[in-house]
């Protein structure tokens, strides 16, 4: 899969939606358009920089905003200052891994907006 699929998806069901003209209003046709000209935040985290540029090259899209760290520190602090709608998260990296990354943030009392891919 070369796109996030789930992204496409929810577009798609956005046009069809607005296409229908069922009982979709100006406010959710503008919050529609904002959605699609305002790029994805994604979060990639890989101790290993060879792997964030080789996941940067995949993800290369204008659609996406691309967010790297280098450990799970510097994820936290990246998720502190704003929002992802996708993580992908390393397994093995020296301080914490991916999964016990993934339950730190699945702890926080704001409940994260995102999926997490490992």
């Amino acid at each position: 899969m070369t796109k996030i699929d789930a992204n496409f998806r929810r577009r798609a069901q956005e046009e069809e939606a607005l296409s229908a003209g069922d009982g979709v209003t100006r406010d959710d046709e503008t919050a529609c358009e904002l959605l699609s000209t305002t790029p994805v935040n994604i979060l990639i985290v890989d101790d290993e920089p060879k792997n964030l540029t080789v996941l940067e090259a995949i993800l290369d899209d204008p659609g996406y905003r691309l967010v790297r760290a280098q450990s799970a520190e510097q994820a936290l602090l990246a998720l502190l200052a704003q929002e992802f709608a996708l993580l992908i998260l390393d397994i093995r990296m020296p301080d914490v891994t991916g999964f016990e990354l993934a339950q730190m943030i699945k702890a926080r009392k704001k409940p994260p907006m995102c999926r997490s891919f490992f």
